[in-house]
């Protein structure tokens, strides 16, 4: 089970509210990619279960992991709160992002 900061999900989206505050990426302590990391982690890391806390740890952007299917569909400011919308896949990353461009 994750945690109720996660608001929808299906096999394509993930949709988080995201609380102001928290980074997208990057080498910070805590961040949206290191969250959703180790709530979904990709096949890479599942052998490395007790080991998963630090490995995500070092993270810093999305393409650090070559098997990490999740991809951003847009982003919020650090400091602003709202709904996330993350894609489990290329395919779904890219019609999500299509939509938010034709809107």
């Amino acid at each position: 089970e994750t945690s109720p900061v996660v608001v929808y999900e299906s096999d394509s989206y993930i949709a988080l509210n995201k609380p102001p505050d928290l980074r997208m990426d990057g080498p910070y302590p805590s961040t949206v990619h290191k969250l959703l990391t180790y709530w979904y982690p990709p096949p890479s890391l599942h052998p490395k279960k007790e080991e998963l806390l630090h490995e995500v740890s070092k993270l810093a952007v999305y393409n650090d992991i070559a098997d990490n299917e999740l991809r951003h569909t847009h982003q919020l400011d650090y400091a602003t709160s709202g709904l996330l919308l993350l894609a489990r896949s290329k395919g779904a990353a890219g019609v999500a992002c299509q939509s938010f461009h034709d809107r």
